[in-house]
């Protein structure tokens, strides 16, 4: 029997590698996943599979033999099992049981362990977090004295160097380091050690616990009635093209009425092109000039479902046109406003945008242009540290494609780098 090792980035490459160099009736041994070049939490895996082949007989058969019964219904087995190979990928692998992957044992092991705890218990350990988290938020902005209590989290002691790698890890993905720290402590309290070290249990263990701090907000209409949605935010981060993609989402799926308001009345551009989207999809635009046309605006649009409200960029210095702006969003307007924020902004410029326009109700956020962004830890922070839930992503100018309603799977893996 030949035993040969292959390595690719992929199964399926994997697998060709093994059908090119042994060929179709190879038996698939045993497979891994390899973490080289380090064993950073998300490191891109290899994968590594052992396959052997029966060499031939060393005795030569005979012509007679090879056209016995026998032999003519082995050469059709074989024949089917190339065909198969051409097809087979990894699941099919799977539920054959031809391959054994160590990973999914510990895996299994990790779900039932969480399943076995009690519900109450890792809610409360999930609100704790959530509070930590807050808390060190508010110690950079007022005395310690002034923090709130709240009950005291103590994790299992780890060693150093662990929990300084996942820490590393983390804030590589411009997640802050003060939540980071707490993620990684939180990780070593939850983990034995050998789940601690193991770089693709943690790796689930983030996604799972990332997706379970963050808060989402349902995707539009969240309620019965009237809708009115705000969208605002600084110059540049999509407000217009992200209302014309919760239009065109909003029609696709829904059967009601729709409007688009504009307060953008700075730039002619943003009115013209709100107009164009509008005119695609046959809707009505009001443009608003003041708070009196926005509630005029409200009532001659009454039967309408949805009203979508594009505004008009706002740098989070400019103190007179904070004031302007939140003069036509107030609460009487009962509209839901959505705070836009480009991805990549980083830490302090993004805290300080939210904490401007905080002036005016927020109730959602959007995060766009999450294509651009190499480092998303955003994501996690700001609504983390505001107590805001995420409703949508955008992640490129197309309409209305380029819109994603955030779940927690999904937040996670872009936060983590693996989306």
């Amino acid at each position: 029997m030949q035993v040969r090792v292959f390595e690719a980035e992929t199964m399926p490459a994997a697998l060709a590698k093994v059908k090119e160099t042994l060929g179709p009736d190879a038996l698939i041994l045993s497979t891994r996943t390899l973490r080289k070049n380090g064993l950073g939490l998300l490191g891109r895996p290899k994968v590594e599979i052992t396959a052997a082949v029966e060499t031939p007989d060393q005795q030569p058969q005979t012509a007679a033999a090879n056209y016995t019964p026998a032999a003519q219904i082995t050469a059709e087995k074989k024949k089917k099992t190339a065909r198969a190979l051409d097809d087979i990928n990894y699941r099919d692998i799977w539920k054959q049981k031809k391959v054994i992957d160590p990973l999914e044992a510990e895996l299994h092991d990790l779900r039932e362990m969480v399943a076995r705890q009690d519900i109450g218990t890792l809610r409360e350990e999930i609100d704790d977090l959530k509070a930590i988290i807050r808390q060190l938020s508010l110690r950079e902005q007022q005395p310690v004295a002034a923090v709130p209590a709240t009950r005291t989290y103590t994790p299992a002691p780890q060693p150093a160097n662990e929990v300084d790698r996942l820490i590393a890890d983390l804030t590589g993905h411009d997640i802050a380091p003060d939540t980071a720290e707490t993620l990684a402590r939180y990780a070593g309290d939850r983990l034995d050690p050998q789940q601690f070290g193991n770089p693709a249990l943690l790796d689930q263990f983030f996604l799972d616990t990332i997706g379970e701090l963050v808060e989402f907000a349902p995707p539009l209409p969240s309620r019965k009635g009237q809708q009115r949605v705000a969208l605002v935010g600084p110059t540049g981060v999509g407000k217009t093209t992200t209302v014309a993609k919760l239009a065109a989402e909003f029609l696709r799926n829904q059967s009601g009425k729709v409007a688009l308001f504009t307060i953008d009345t700075y730039r002619i551009a943003a009115i013209e092109q709100l107009k164009v989207y509008a005119e695609i999809m046959e809707l009505p635009v009001e443009v608003i000039y003041s708070p009196q046309q926005l509630l005029e605006a409200f009532t001659r649009h009454s039967d309408k479902d949805l009203i979508l409200i594009d505004t008009s960029g706002r740098s989070h210095r400019d103190e007179q046109g904070m004031a302007e702006l939140a003069s036509f969003l107030v609460p009487e307007t009962e509209t839901e406003n959505h705070l836009v924020l480009a991805t990549g902004t980083r830490g302090r410029d993004l805290g300080d945008i939210v904490g401007s326009f905080s002036r005016m109700p927020l109730h959602r956020l959007i995060f766009s242009k999450i294509d651009e962004a190499t480092q998303r830890g955003a994501l996690l922070d700001i609504p983390l540290r505001r107590n805001l839930p995420i409703s949508y992503l955008t992640n490129g100018q197309r309409v209305p494609e380029d819109l994603l309603v955030a779940e927690p799977r999904l937040v996670a893996e872009c936060i983590l780098g693996r989306q």
